[in-house]
């Protein structure tokens, strides 16, 4: 008689094994997660564009991430790999930073409260009523060019009138901003000028004008210099500030850092090449100096569906404005 190993059962399980479900946004239902590699799971997540402060918006975002990712790697078990990007460099860093900078020269360069400063930035608050303000403005409402101060305080008042302001922001989302920043300017400048008319023409009372109308003030520097700016470590320099300061906000959040960081500007050459690729495929053509992505070829290709998330939405003007910002 030959030996035998005793007999064996596979143990019953306890307690049943968590399972994670994730809401699918194709088939809009619950679907089991399915890593590719065991329980290693690889997770890319797009970080900030770093031009300035942290904001709630960020902190709701990023918190919950944070929640999520707690949730697979202590509850699930999951071996996550976490990989932020930072956009630290695109066509709004390379504005901000230019603005800072022609600021800060144009501060430095002004040594005294004059006449001509407060013309200069006077004019700066007649185009932004004009051009920015304006936006959000009706025609019956717009001043006429040369009468934005008379026009001013009727302004004023209409904004007081919750209804009218809603009208604007339809208009344009950022028309409060706009206008309170027309706000502060004009009172800087109303204050400015009586103390020039009293013989105050000190660095102190020219650098609180300057101050409180920077909002207005650099986009007028940068509408009238921004080809003069051309270092490339400027945009780099505040990128690099606001990265940290976003990072700082992360700890005091108790958000768990990335496993690892990427940055924009370190991996250029293979973006570039990216977009080569697509435009050489027939899903992306240029014009005056942009890359757009050719919707109606992608879509017309074999196994391709470009509005596949939400198909009843395509050619949805309005969303399409709402996603490019409006145009502003």
């Amino acid at each position: 008689m030959s030996v035998q190993q005793p007999p064996w059962n596979i143990p019953d399980r306890t307690a049943p094994e968590p399972v994670l479900k994730i809401y699918n946004s194709l088939t809009r239902t619950k679907t089991e997660f399915v890593p590719r590699n065991g329980r290693y799971v690889k997770w890319y997540n797009c970080g900030p564009t770093v031009y300035d402060a942290s904001h709630m918006g960020h902190a709701r975002n990023y918190v919950t991430q944070d929640i999520l990712r707690r949730i697979m790697t202590d509850y699930f078990g999951y071996d996550v790999h976490f990989v932020m990007n930072i956009t630290d460099i695109d066509d709004k860093i390379i504005i901000r930073a230019r603005q800072n900078h022609l600021l800060e020269n144009f501060r430095k360069e002004t040594k005294s409260l004059s006449s001509e400063l407060i013309n200069h930035i006077l004019s700066a608050w007649r185009s932004h009523v004009q051009g920015k303000v304006g936006k959000g403005l009706s025609e019956s409402d717009r001043p006429t060019e040369g009468e934005e101060e008379s026009a001013w305080p009727r302004l004023t008042e209409r904004i007081q009138d919750n209804a009218w302001k809603q009208e604007c922001l339809k208009r344009d989302e950022k028309f409060d901003m706009y206008f309170s920043s027309a706000i502060r300017t004009l009172s800087a400048i109303h204050t400015a000028q009586s103390r020039l008319d009293n013989g105050q023409t000190g660095l102190d009372a020219a650098h609180q004008l300057i101050d409180e109308s920077r909002d207005i003030l650099a986009q007028s520097l940068d509408y009238q210099l921004s080809g003069t700016v051309t270092d490339p470590a400027i945009p780099r320099s505040l990128a690099a500030f606001w990265e940290g300061q976003f990072f700082k906000d992360m700890a005091r959040l108790k958000v768990r850092e990335p496993d690892i960081i990427t940055r924009v500007t370190e991996y250029v050459p293979e973006i570039v090449n990216f977009v080569e690729r697509i435009i050489h495929n027939g899903y992306a053509y240029e014009a005056e100096g942009s890359v757009y992505f050719d919707t109606k070829s992608f879509d017309n290709a074999e196994g391709h569906n470009y509005a596949k998330l939400e198909p009843w939405s395509k050619g949805n003007r309005e969303l399409l404005e709402d996603g490019e910002g409006n145009g502003n």
